[in-house]
């Protein structure tokens, strides 16, 4: 089953519920704190954990239902561990999640904050959401949002199938680990060239067939040893191991930086499965097949290609 994780970023639930106000600039907004009294008559309570219990929950619910080989995880800033820097929990939950959803309504400072960092670090599905008859401010006012409700069925049951219909329209791009952002995206755009990151890209993509272009000019290199030594070339003028012994020493570094990136695993067992195709270290090999069995081992969906690594490292053994 493959498990996706879905962190909704909101004002908490354990807070007392807010009013909101009508404001000529954003329409309905959170009411100052300052105000002590709010009339009841010109506000609308809002508890955000209603929110979550009878919008966002219903619709993930539905669509774990009808996708049984498919769970969403559903996680809010309140359900993180109280130990530990809540700081760095919701970094990491920001940026390692496959989907976010977040409510804007009042315009909390937080809220605003974690949605900025989320559109800056991660290409994948950001759904924004927010009461009825709230405006959004101007940075992201040409975001998509879907209106909710929690005091009208019709516009709750609205909102609700709008999250599960963008959900399942973005699920082919989330399996594949494909980017849903577009060049479009300014904020994606400009954070990319500002810090480096396309430049980035740009050389990693360059430089991506280095590893196995590498394990073939070492495989390259012995037979062409093994060839002279045939015809009885002096060592003296064949090319000595310093070559081989480098290139091993450079993609065991690179497979164990990848593997300390929980989004380089994938790179680092390829780098791992190519260090296993230079001849000559048939001595190193089998310690390689132990490491990638213990990677895969800790996936379910790699428990088969796990064993038949452990396989290869016990023929070794012999």
């Amino acid at each position: 089953m493959r498990t996706l994780k879905c962190f909704v970023i909101t004002p908490s639930g354990k807070n007392p519920p807010i009013r909101l106000v009508e404001d000529e600039k954003y329409g309905l907004s959170a009411a100052p704190s300052s105000c002590e009294q709010v009339h009841t008559s010109n506000s609308i309570p809002l508890d955000f954990q209603k929110v979550y219990k009878y919008i966002i929950t219903p619709a993930i619910t539905q669509i774990n239902v009808a996708h049984t080989d498919l769970r969403i995880e559903c996680t809010r800033g309140e359900d993180l561990p109280q130990g530990g820097n809540i700081v760095s929990q919701f970094l990491q939950q920001i940026c390692r999640a496959d989907i976010t959803i977040t409510d804007v309504t009042g315009f909390n400072p937080n809220v605003l904050l974690e949605y900025g960092i989320r559109l800056s670090v991660r290409d994948s599905l950001n759904i924004l959401i927010c009461h009825d008859g709230a405006r959004l401010p101007l940075d992201i006012a040409d975001q998509r949002c879907i209106p909710y409700r929690t005091d009208d069925m019709s516009v709750g049951t609205a909102a609700i199938a709008q999250i599960v219909a963008t959900i399942i329209n973005s699920l082919p791009q989330l399996l594949k680990q494909q980017a849903l952002e577009t060049s479009d995206n300014l904020f994606r755009r400009t954070v990319e060239v500002a810090t480096g990151r396309t430049l980035e890209r740009r050389l990693t993509a360059v430089f991506d067939p280095a590893p196995s272009l590498l394990v073939d000019l070492v495989n390259e290199v012995k037979r062409l040893n093994d060839e002279l030594k045939k015809i009885g070339v002096s060592d003296n003028i064949r090319a000595k191991p310093r070559l081989r012994d480098n290139a091993w020493s450079f993609l065991e570094t690179l497979a164990k930086t990848l593997q300390g990136d929980p989004c380089g695993l994938n790179k680092a067992i390829d780098v791992y499965k190519r260090m296993t195709e230079i001849e000559g270290f048939n001595d190193k090999r089998r310690d390689v097949f132990y490491i990638l069995n213990e990677i895969c081992a800790v996936d379910p969906e790699r428990q088969s290609e796990a064993q038949d690594y452990l396989n290869k490292a016990k023929e070794l053994e012999d």
